[in-house]
Order: structure tokens, then sequence, then C-alpha cells
């Protein structure tokens, strides 16, 4: 392992512990004996979504492993959920694409990746799951669905395209209370069995 590399390995490692140790809404636990470790199993404690069947239903706990390959850092980081996600940006792996860069911190990206699931960002221009694309866009109005912060807060800049999408932010924990649409069917409807009547409560 190049010095370079190890060096930076070394100060994500020290980092992540700094940031997340005993945090009460994330988890970081090293894969593997060497250290600095070279892949992470994340724990999310909060606010998501994973589909069952036609219905979109709120889930409160993800895990993601994350792997630093080889180039990284200027190779974004391999970030696989091991829990399921209904995210436009999420299938395989965590599309980190519009929101990594190499200069980026992996504590940083274990913060953006909590953004996602909790749908403070999203891009449905570009998906991954092409269904969690269009019921996004349907129902922007449900998103955040949690207002868990946990890196430093950002600027929003906008560059003329609205195809990615931050959540507006809010001074609590959003509340809503009402039927989560279901996927639509091959009609184009859904019938009034495919909704869970169910609360949102963010995890913030």
């Amino acid at each position: 392992m190049s010095a370079p590399r190890l060096r930076r390995l070394a100060a994500d490692y020290e980092a992540v512990r700094g940031e997340f140790s005993g945090h009460p809404h994330v988890h970081v636990a090293p894969l593997g004996p060497n250290r600095p470790p070279e892949a992470y199993r994340v724990t999310f404690r909060v606010r998501g979504l994973r589909l069952d069947g036609t219905q979109p239903i709120p889930v409160d706990s993800h895990e993601v492993e994350v792997r630093l390959p080889m180039g990284y850092p200027r190779e974004k980081p391999l970030c696989t959920p091991l829990t399921p996600v209904f995210h436009p940006n999420i299938k395989e792996y965590y599309c980190l694409q519009d929101y990594w860069a190499a200069g980026q911190a992996l504590a940083d990206t274990i913060a953006k990746i909590a953004d996602m699931i909790q749908y403070r960002v999203y891009n449905t221009a570009s998906p991954l799951d092409a269904l969690a694309a269009r019921w996004a866009s349907q129902n922007s109005n449900l998103f955040p669905l949690g207002n868990v912060t946990l890196g430093s807060p950002e600027v929003a800049i906008t560059l003329g395209s609205t195809s990615s999408k931050t959540a507006p932010s809010a001074s609590g924990p959003p509340v809503v209370t009402g039927a989560l649409p279901a996927l639509e069917g091959q009609d184009g409807a859904a019938s009034d069995d495919d909704e869970l009547l169910v609360t949102l409560r963010g995890t913030g």
C-alpha cells in the first residue's frame, strides 16, 4: 500500500471515529483485521423507505457496506446496500456521482448517504431505479422523510436544473400523516387496497 493512500485511509479512520463514536443515528464498524480499514459496515437509524410489493413503507434502520477501492480517493467509495432501500439513486449500489468529489472525506460521504436515505437529496433525471424515480416525482410533497443531519449544513446552490432535488429544510422533524401512495399499476391507477395508512415521522 502506498504511503499517500495509507495516510488518507488513516485520516478517514480517525475522522470517522471522532465524528460518529456514540452517535445516536449512525454506527460505523470497520471490516477486516487491517488498520486503517479499507471497508466499513455502516448502520443508519434514519427514516427511509423500502418496497413491499407495490407499497413503499417506512423503515428506520438501514445497513450499508462502504469499500474504498485501490484507486481511492481518485475513485469514489463503493457503497452497497445490505438492506433494501426504495430510492431513485439506490439499487445494487448507492450512486454518489452527483454528491462526491475526490477531496471529500469519508465522514462526509457517510453523511451524504444518510441524506439520500431520508430523501433530503435525490435525482430523478438519471435514476438507478426508474420506478422509484417516477414515484418520487409524483410524491415530492412527502419529502424529506427525516431531518437528521450528520454533516455540516450546506448552502443550497441552483445551477439552472431542477432535476436534482434537495428537499426543503425544516426547523424540526417533518410529520406527514395520511396515505403513503402505492406504485401505480399497469392500468395507471392504484387501488384503495394498495394504500397503507401510515404516519411518517422524522427521526431527528
